[in-house]
């Protein structure tokens, strides 16, 4: 039954040894970055990071999503070459766009956010190999080769690791990371592009139905994840811009942290499921309980994680970072809900894909972006650190209580009770768990050999442990299935 939970859970285990190798990544990257440069150089990496992310958001994810949206759809048609020629021919023409516009206002740029020449060269750089191994990924997702997939995430790890420790030797700041990215991802693409058996050919040509379709289903998702991209980074460039450089690394670590961790736990449910969904729609079948079940199912996963974070963000704090990055420990449960409701989010807006109506999604986020940058203002002037990290919380709960009221007539794809239910089921044992281990860790504290760390790591292997396991007896109960 391919509605079931078991199918369901299965399918996205696949994905799973590929996440597990990126949520291990920042648990080795930032003890080894944030030890070997200075804060200052570090924030100037993660604004980098940044304006990387905006130019292929605006150059090539949008273009990557509709293979895998319309993928099958053209496949039905027969008129998969027609759609991957005009998804390259949309491809070039953006990439050139932007990357235009992005080197006429690098003046401004480096003035305002303390990039210097050789930073911004480099990133420019990084955004074709980077569009590139987007659009090898989403062909991947579509022809389920998990495997490749997982392959190729732990080769760039290990390639950027060891490059980057050859060249921190003779260049001392952030681009020593940005040239080691360079080479590992330029190495990634081309063996992706050996192994994969990619048997249409490009060619520039233009089928006006098909870029039509791929347009009006694609370019409001620039716009959208524009201002998505300004809701969860805004305070970064802020502190950026007003020389506050310990502040933009404390959440550029931070941000990285919570989100490597729990955002490849709960990207394998829409890695895996996604296509699937599409497929189920395209061929007019019901998907209303397989899209609530696999919705439940990230509920169940990757709320105890998120809950982690929440309770134990000074151990977590303290075990990770340096001692000057411990005073931002307290953004981390802020961050961790945001990164969990912002993954649901994704889950929730499938609706707007499937129904290729995604501008309705642009005009919520569109609509969001001054009041979100007003809060943001407000609260950083008022709470600094605390600020910032209670915007992007509150930024992505709004996000996600909004589009949930966003419905399509005759078109069922959620059930909102069910989900809801499972949060609240969830939520509820992750609470009483962390006060069982409370309990716990008094009777420890009177031991005098338990001290310290000790306690704290033996704390948070317990919380593990426990919630998870008790997630697994009541999976039933929380699923609510029926």
């Amino acid at each position: 039954m391919q509605n079931s939970y078991l199918t369901i859970f299965k399918s996205a285990l696949n994905y799973v040894p590929s996440k597990l190798l990126v949520m291990v990544y920042p648990l080795i990257i930032i003890p080894l970055f944030s030890n070997m440069l200075e804060a200052k150089e570090m924030s100037m990496y993660f604004i980098a990071i940044q304006f990387l992310n905006v130019i292929c958001t605006c150059s090539s994810d949008w273009v990557t999503k509709s293979v895998l949206r319309y993928h099958e759809y053209y496949k039905i048609k027969n008129l998969l070459e027609e759609f991957y020629s005009n998804i390259f021919v949309l491809t070039i023409m953006a990439h050139v766009i932007v990357i235009a516009l992005f080197c006429i206002f690098k003046d401004i740029i480096q003035l305002h956010f303390g990039l210097d020449t050789a930073t911004f060269i480099l990133t420019v750089t990084l955004v074709i190999p980077c569009g590139l191994r987007q659009l090898l990924y989403q062909y991947l997702r579509v022809i389920n080769n998990s495997f490749l997939y997982t392959i190729s995430i732990f080769l760039y790890q290990l390639f950027l690791i060891v490059l980057f420790l050859i060249f921190v030797k003779g260049v001392y700041n952030a681009n020593a990371i940005l040239l080691a990215m360079n080479i590992a991802i330029v190495f990634i693409d081309i063996y992706i592009l050996k192994k994969i058996n990619f048997t249409l050919s490009f060619k520039i040509s233009f089928k006006k139905q098909v870029m039509i379709e791929t347009m009006r289903y694609a370019i409001p998702l620039v716009l959208t994840n524009v201002s998505y991209w300004l809701l969860l980074h805004f305070s970064k460039m802020y502190f950026q811009n007003a020389s506050l450089f310990l502040y933009t690394s404390i959440i550029g670590f931070t941000w990285i942290l919570v989100q490597y961790i729990i955002q490849p736990v709960g990207s394998v449910f829409m890695f895996a499921g996604f296509p699937v969904l599409v497929s189920k729609y395209e061929h007019k079948e019901q998907v209303e309980q397989y899209w609530t079940r696999l919705v439940q199912l990230y509920v169940l996963s990757i709320l105890p994680l998120t809950l982690f974070f929440c309770f134990y963000f000074n151990e977590v704090t303290q075990a990770i970072f340096p001692k000057e990055y411990y005073t931002g420990a307290f953004v981390l449960p802020f961050f961790a809900i945001a990164v969990f409701s912002h993954e649901l989010l994704k889950l929730v807006n499938s609706k707007y894909h499937l129904q290729n109506k995604t501008y309705y999604e642009m005009l919520v986020a569109v609509l969001a972006v001054p009041l979100v940058i007003l809060i943001n203002i407000v609260l950083i002037k008022e709470y600094i650190l605390l600020g910032a990290a209670i915007a992007i919380c509150a930024s992505e709960l709004l996000l996600l209580l909004i589009n949930g009221f966003v419905r399509f007539k005759n078109f069922a794809y959620l059930n909102y009770m069910k989900v809801f239910k499972s949060i609240c089921l969830t939520g509820i044992l992750g609470v009483l768990v962390y006060f069982i281990i409370a309990a716990i860790n008094v009777g420890l504290n009177s031991i005098a050999v338990l001290a310290g760390k000790v306690i704290n790591i033996i704390d948070m292997v317990l919380y593990f442990v426990i919630y998870y396991s008790l997630c697994i007896l009541l999976k039933r109960t929380i699923l609510i299935s029926k």
